[in-house]
């Protein structure tokens, strides 16, 4: 009887930059409300219709060049005629900088945020002219709460890395403790928890009822919960010659 070597069993790391911790749909689990009150971003573009006959774009004085960053976020250097005149393309434009060498400045920026208006307005003295009000177009409509998100993880990345930091003092960057983590999604409620206090609080600042300080305050409490649970089963992979993963165990006193 021929006997096969037992199949390999092959698990993928992800590193903790690379991961999502907390979605909005993930949030709304914890209070239905996230939805109705997530920011509203709306982000308009300029873009041709037909590039055979484009939408055209002049400028109130003469420029050195263009460029224009797409939707995609890719750059896209375009020609001028006459030194004022510029087609526009059909991909959509949701910023542009242009060369002008005026009055000290050596290049403009277009925002584009006039939406629907024929006079485009630049951070410098320069202005644009569209041939019409239908180059305008709503890229995306954003309901979200992703700076939140965001800035979460960035402030439990680095309570995270202080913490591996103050345990193993033989570890020397940052880059090299967040590196180590071989479960950093054992952190997805700490940063729940994190991203509703922040987003609480943000509403408690702006005038809201009191109801929004004290959820802000209730999370941030969990949030210390969870980051402390989390820690205490934290897998440094590597670490003190541990092939699989060393696990690094934090305490402290509770104090009134």
């Amino acid at each position: 009887m021929l006997l096969l070597p037992p199949p390999t069993l092959r698990i993928e790391i992800m590193n903790y930059d690379d991961i999502t911790l907390s979605t909005l749909a993930g949030l709304s689990a914890w209070e239905k409300e996230i939805n109705r009150l997530a920011g509203k971003t709306e982000i308009w573009s300029l873009r041709s219709e037909n590039a055979d006959e484009p939408y055209k774009l002049k400028f109130s004085d003469i420029v050195d060049w263009v460029e224009v960053k797409t939707i995609d976020g890719n750059i896209i250097n375009l020609e001028l005629t006459d030194g004022t005149d510029m087609k526009i393309p059909i991909e959509m434009i949701v910023e542009m900088t242009v060369g002008y060498s005026r009055g000290g400045v050596e290049r403009c920026k277009f925002s584009l945020t006039e939406a629907r208006s024929k006079v485009l307005h630049s951070d410098a003295d320069l202005t644009a002219t569209l041939s019409s009000e239908r180059a305008w177009f709503l890229a995306t409509v954003n309901y979200t709460w992703q700076d939140k998100i965001d800035l979460a993880k960035k402030i439990l990345r680095q309570d995270i890395i202080t913490d591996i930091m103050t345990r193993y003092p033989t570890i020397e960057s940052d880059t090299e403790a967040i590196s180590l983590i071989t479960n950093p999604e054992i952190f997805s409620l700490a940063s729940d928890m994190k991203v509703l206090e922040l987003i609480y609080a943000d509403l408690a600042n702006s005038g809201y009822n009191q109801l929004y300080e004290a959820k802000a305050n209730n999370y941030a409490q969990r949030y210390a919960h969870e980051k402390d649970k989390a820690m205490s089963a934290l897998r440094l992979s590597g670490y003190e010659g541990d092939t699989v993963g060393s696990r690094a165990f934090f305490g402290g006193n509770i104090v009134k």
